[in-house]
Order: C-alpha cells, then sequence, then structure tokens
C-alpha cells in the first residue's frame, strides 16, 4: 500500500473525500483477494474505520487522517494471517499513548502489556499499527514518518523482548547512502548507540528515535529484507571502529550548511580529518561545510576511508 500516508495527507490538506474513496476501494480490493471467505466480517471494520476517516478529514486534520492508513492495513494483515489458519487479533490501540503527535507518554508500557500479553500468553498474534498513538482524548495521531520502526522498538522494550527483527527494502543498513556514494557496504555489527546516532541523522531513512528504546537494554534488533540471510544486528556491544558515513542538513547539529559525519567508535586521533562537532557519548564525528558539493565529496573519501578500515 506504498504511497497511502501521502496520499491521505493531500486528501485531508485540500478537502478531497474522492482520494479518501480511492484508498479505501484500494484495501477493499486488497481484503477481497486476501480472505474472500471472510470478507464481509473484515469489511465491516473497514467501513468503521473509513466513516472515522471522514470526519478528521472534513476537520482538515491531516494527522489524524494520515493515521488511519496503519488502521486499514491492521485489518487487512490480520484478515490474512486468519486466511492462513494463524490465530490473529487487530490491535488498534495496542497503547501507545502520545501527549501530542509523536511524543509518547510513559503511561505507554503499563497500557501495551495490559492490551497485548494475554493475548500472547492464549497464542494469539496480535496486529499493531506501526507509526501511529492515540491521545489521552482517543484520538489518532503519528509519530512521524518512519514511525513504524519506533513502534517496532518501543513494543520490544514494554514487552521485554529479547529481540525485533526490522524487514527493508534492503538487506540491512548500508555504510552510506548508495545514491552518494556508489559502494555502500553492509555493516554486519553496530552497537545500539552508533545505530541510534546514525539514525537520527537520517541514516538508512529510520524514524530518529528507532533505537532510543532499545537503549540500555540487552534486546538486540537485526535489520534484513525478507527472505536474505544478511543484516545488520545491532546489540548492546560491537566491535570498535568506524561503521557508516552520513551526509545530513547541519541544522540537525545547530549549524548551518550541510554536515559530514563519521558513526563509530574511533579514536579522534585516527580520523583523516579535524572533526567540528561529535557525539556526545563519542559515537560520532563530524564536520559542517558551507558549500554543498564540497560536502558530498568528503563524505565520499571519508567512506572510502571507513571501507578500507573494515578490510
Amino acid at each position: 500500500m506504498k504511497g497511502v500516508t501521502d496520499k491521505l495527507m493531500q486528501a485531508a490538506q485540500e478537502g478531497r473525500s474522492e482520494d479518501l474513496a480511492d484508498v479505501l476501494e484500494s484495501y477493499e480490493d486488497a481484503l477481497r483477494y486476501i480472505a474472500p471467505n471472510d470478507y464481509a466480517r473484515y469489511s465491516s471494520m473497514m467501513g468503521i474505520i473509513g466513516g472515522s476517516a471522514r470526519r478528521y478529514l472534513s476537520k482538515g486534520d491531516v494527522d489524524a487522517t494520515a493515521a488511519h492508513g496503519e488502521l486499514l492495513s491492521v485489518t487487512v494483515m490480520a484478515a490474512a494471517l486468519e486466511a492462513r489458519g494463524i490465530r490473529s487479533a487487530a490491535v488498534y490501540d495496542p497503547g501507545i499513548v502520545l501527549e501530542r503527535p509523536g511524543d509518547v507518554s510513559g503511561l505507554s508500557g503499563f497500557y501495551v502489556r495490559q492490551r497485548l500479553l494475554h493475548l500472547i500468553e492464549m497464542d494469539v498474534t496480535p496486529v499493531v499499527p506501526g507509526f501511529i498513538g492515540w491521545t489521552p482524548n482517543g484520538k489518532p495521531a503519528t509519530l512521524g514518518r518512519g514511525g513504524s520502526d519506533y513502534t517496532a522498538s518501543l513494543l520490544a522494550n514494554y514487552l521485554g523482548a529479547s529481540r525485533v527483527f526490522f524487514y527493508t527494502d534492503v538487506p540491512g543498513i548500508y555504510s552510506g547512502d548508495p545514491n552518494i556514494v556508489g559502494n555502500p557496504k553492509i555493516i554486519n555489527y553496530m552497537n545500539v548507540e552508533e545505530a541510534y546516532v546514525f539514525s537520527a541523522m537520517g541514516g538508512k531513512k529510520f524514524h530518529p528515535k528507532t533505537f532510543e528504546p532499545l537503549i540500555g537494554t540487552k534486546i538486540t534488533a537485526f535489520i534484513t529484507s525478507p527472505g536474505s540471510a544478511f543484516g545488520t544486528l545491532v546489540s548492546k556491544e560491537a566491535e570498535a571502529g568506524p561503521k557508516a558515513v552520513a551526509l545530513f542538513d547541519a541544522l540537525r547539529v545547530g549549524r548551518r550548511g550541510s554536515a559530514v559525519a563519521v558513526v563509530g567508535k574511533v579514536d579522534p586521533r585516527d580520523l583523516p580529518f579535524n572533526p567540528d562537532f561529535k557525539d556526545s557519548k563519542g559515537n560520532a564525528f563530524g564536520k559542517v561545510f558551507d558549500d554543498e558539493e564540497r560536502a558530498v565529496e568528503v563524505a565520499r573519501e571519508l567512506h572510502d576511508w571507513v571501507v578500507s578500515w573494515a578490510r
């Protein structure tokens, strides 16, 4: 259902109810294909979700309207599992409470355990929406783009999981943006704080807070693609050394221009450049450039150094 969130946001911004109707029809088509025998049961729930989306769209509430794509996806996914003999339950509100969009409440852990653990104990697979939570007054709201990864880490933390898997369109975290460096390598291992810093700098298009709930825990994360034997293992401890290069807007570090950073536990004396900023725990070192082309050039040079270090 690629593009649904953007379409819902645009529909709310422009008051285009016909765009919402198109989205609902695409989910109905998927449901007919995936679970024809249970179509009526799940379609009625999708009708309720559609009605809710229309109400928020009519108010021009972009964030709340966008959240409904996940609610529709949960319905189709639960139907797909049931059609294949797997006991499942669509849990539209798993307990992630948002004080405001993107701001997760400390009450969430209690509610998540209350709503999901009894299903798991009964051998029922909960199907939970990523990317969204619910405000205290019962309104859906988003965690921000890429928030499904953040949802997974929050759930892993709240439920005391030992591991969380992220399935993406590439088999792991790359050492650099393929559109910039040209020859990126899959990083086999990162520690969780390195992964957190890299995601905060825009690496892998993860939500900036994806790895935050895993810091200080024994939870390991594995990033891979479906069917791949390769991936990146993120754990509490990992071998020291540079892992990746990030190129990002320097506003993220309170500066103007383009920033380049080497991510990984490195002795600053081993760096091939003089950094002008660093992560507070020494997991990244970087430099800011006024000229974007120069920043790209430096990113490529540093990536070659990172890859040669790994060999």
